[in-house]
């Protein structure tokens, strides 16, 4: 009959319903797939990681001596060391020299060592042969170009030394050899632990017109006599004979010499051997004992 709906048969959804229903479903799979995955973030939220300003190793005391190969490392200044510790600066320190700090160096080791002036009538300093540099923290103690800094002293003319040379410019009676000036027979200047003829004591600077001749040229020589007699310890210092002090002046301008008086020269106060033998070791605070012949 007209009007009346088919027997067994029910009326199906139009299809607005199923576009809405599957959307309703797409949007609930959507919902518990973000649960899934943000939830066990929440619960265990993941660390983020951010640097730190970690502190970082002190250098080395001021006075300490070391051993540079293959590492930094301090060992006693009465064993064989590289280097001994003038000036220092933490890693973050603001003042701290990287590549340049070579001047402050040099000040830090002639304040260290105490170079100062020797002699009551003539102005002499003692003979010393050392080099300064800037030694930095090696790569294990430093962090990018954060590492602490560091001035060392070490000898000139050799690798290595034993013993201080803190205030060895004070009382220079016991200066290692390494840190001396030596001269072989063949004219090469040597560190003192090397074989050698002369050992330079002291050297000063002054004008030709009272350094070479005249009374004054004279009190200089009795200067040395009386240094020589101070800093090897010994009211003889030719120990009879054995040796014999030397007062030499060295031009500072070999064109012009000693001529004008003004000139400057270089003057030094030395010790030689008179013997056949070689000198190997400092005469410094030799005092009674054998001199040190090879």
């Amino acid at each position: 009959m007209a009007g009346l709906p088919t027997l067994g048969r029910r009326p199906g959804p139009t299809y607005p319903d199923q576009v809405e229903r599957r959307l309703a479903g797409m949007v609930l799979l959507l919902v518990a797939l973000t649960v899934i995955v943000a939830v066990p973030r929440l619960l265990a939220p993941q660390l983020v990681a951010r640097p730190l300003a970690l502190p970082l190793p002190e250098p080395p005391a001021v006075g300490a001596c070391l051993e540079l190969d293959p590492t930094v490392a301090e060992v006693p200044c009465s064993d064989v060391h590289a280097a001994e510790v003038t000036a220092h600066w933490p890693a973050d320190s603001p003042g701290r020299p990287t590549g340049t700090g070579e001047s402050r160096c040099r000040a830090a080791a002639f304040e260290y060592v105490g170079l100062g002036l020797v002699g009551s009538a003539q102005v002499w300093r003692p003979a010393f042969g050392a080099h300064s540099r800037l030694l930095s923290a090696p790569p294990a103690q430093r962090a990018g170009d954060r590492g602490w800094s560091a001035c060392v002293i070490r000898p000139a003319r050799t690798m290595s030394s034993v013993g201080s040379v803190r205030d060895q410019g004070v009382a220079p009676s016991t200066r290692p050899a390494a840190f001396g000036l030596c001269v072989t027979g063949g004219g090469v200047v040597v560190s003192c632990d090397q074989p050698h003829r002369i050992e330079y004591l002291t050297e000063a600077v002054g004008f030709a017109g009272s350094l070479v001749g005249g009374a004054s040229a004279t009190r200089w020589r009795t200067g040395c006599s009386d240094l020589a007699t101070e800093l090897l310890g010994n009211p003889d210092p030719t120990l009879g004979g054995k040796l014999a002090v030397e007062f030499m002046t060295l031009a500072a301008d070999p064109q012009t010499g000693f001529d004008p008086p003004s000139s400057i020269v270089f003057a030094l106060c030395a010790v030689a051997v008179t013997g056949d033998r070689d000198l190997r070791g400092s005469l410094f605070g030799l005092g009674d004992a054998d001199l040190p012949l090879v």
